[in-house]
C-alpha cells in the first residue's frame, strides 16, 4: 500500500472536512408509529423527543398505528441523534374507573346501559340503568344520611401498553435503520436514558422508556500520519468518527472506525476498540491497494 497524502496535508484535509460538514444543516426525518393506551381523559400515544448532539430539536405525540414520517429541521449532517420515548406505561389488568356524571338532584345523562353508583364519601349504592337516570335518593336509596351525594358511571380502563416503534431516521438523504450496527437503545427515564448502563442493540419496538441512540455519521478521507499526529488532529472533537482502512503495528489491514475517548484515539476491529500502537494509513475503501 502506498502513502497517499503527507501528514501536513492530512491535518488540512481533516480540518477542512470537519468544518464544512459542521456548517451544513438539513432535516432529520424519524419514521415512527405507536401502540396507544386508553386513559381516563382519552387515548394517549407515546411522546417522542428528538435530540441532535444533546440539544432537543422537537417533541411530538405519535398517534398513528402505521409508520409515518416526522420531520425536524436544523440538524447538522454529521449529527448524533437520539430518539427518546418519554411516557412509557403499561397495564397488566383492567383498572376500575368511576366517572362523574351528576350531582344529587340532577340528571345523569348517558346512552346505552350503564352501571351507576350513588355515592356519599366512601358509601355507595350501585344500580343498572339505560339511557340515563335521575341522581336522587328516591331512585337509589340512602347510602349515607345528611351527606351530599354524586352519581358516577362505573367502567374500567382495559389492559394494554403504550409503545413507540422507530423504523429509521434519515438525515438529509442518508437513511439509518434502527437495527443498524452502532445504534443502541439505552433503557431508562431522564438521565438514565443516557448513562450507557442498561443498553441493548438498536431495535424498532421500544418496550420501555429510554433513548434510541444513533451515532454520528462516519466520514471517509484519504491520508497518512503517525498516531501522534492523528491524535493531535482528532483529540479536540470526541464526536468524530471515520470509516477507514487502518494498517497498525504489523500492518494487518482491517475495516474500522476511529473515535476519541478521554483524549485517546482508538479504532474498532469489529468486536472491540483498540489503541493503535505505531502508525495508521487511512484511505477510502475504493482507493485500497
Amino acid at each position: 500500500m502506498k502513502k497517499l497524502i503527507w501528514p501536513t496535508l492530512v491535518a488540512f484535509l481533516v480540518a477542512t472536512s470537519v468544518t464544512e460538514a459542521s456548517a451544513q444543516t438539513t432535516t432529520v426525518t424519524v419514521r415512527a408509529r405507536a401502540d396507544l393506551l386508553k386513559e381516563k381523559d382519552g387515548t394517549q400515544g407515546p411522546i417522542m423527543e428528538v435530540r441532535a448532539n444533546d440539544s432537543t430539536i422537537g417533541r411530538v405525540e405519535v398517534k398513528s398505528k402505521t409508520f409515518q414520517d416526522f420531520v425536524f429541521p436544523g440538524v447538522k449532517r454529521d449529527a448524533r441523534v437520539d430518539v427518546i420515548f418519554t411516557n412509557d406505561l403499561s397495564r397488566a389488568v383492567a383498572l376500575p374507573l368511576a366517572t362523574y356524571c351528576a350531582a344529587e338532584g340532577k340528571f345523569c345523562n348517558f346512552k346505552g346501559t350503564k352501571q351507576v353508583q350513588y355515592r356519599a364519601n366512601n358509601k355507595s349504592i350501585t344500580k343498572t340503568f339505560t339511557n340515563g337516570t335521575a341522581c336522587t335518593t328516591a331512585i337509589f336509596g340512602e347510602p349515607l344520611v345528611n351527606t351530599g351525594k354524586v352519581c358516577e358511571i362505573l367502567g374500567s380502563l382495559p389492559p394494554g401498553k403504550r409503545k413507540l416503534y422507530v423504523e429509521s431516521i434519515t438525515i438529509g438523504t442518508k437513511k439509518t435503520p434502527s437495527i443498524s450496527p452502532g445504534v443502541v437503545f439505552d433503557r431508562g427515564v431522564g438521565t438514565l436514558a443516557f448513562d450507557g448502563v442498561n443498553t441493548m442493540p438498536g431495535r424498532q419496538g421500544l418496550d420501555w422508556g429510554g433513548a434510541l441512540r444513533f451515532p454520528a455519521a462516519p466520514r471517509t478521507f484519504l491520508g497518512y500520519g503517525s498516531m501522534e499526529e492523528l491524535n493531535a488532529i482528532l483529540r479536540s472533537d470526541a464526536s468524530l468518527g471515520f470509516t477507514t482502512r487502518v494498517r497498525d503495528g504489523q500492518f494487518t489491514e482491517v475495516v474500522t472506525q476511529f473515535r476519541v475517548t478521554s483524549g485517546v484515539l482508538e479504532y474498532y476491529t469489529g468486536s472491540t476498540w483498540l489503541t493503535p500502537s505505531t502508525e495508521a494509513i487511512l484511505q477510502s475503501p475504493s482507493s485500497a491497494k
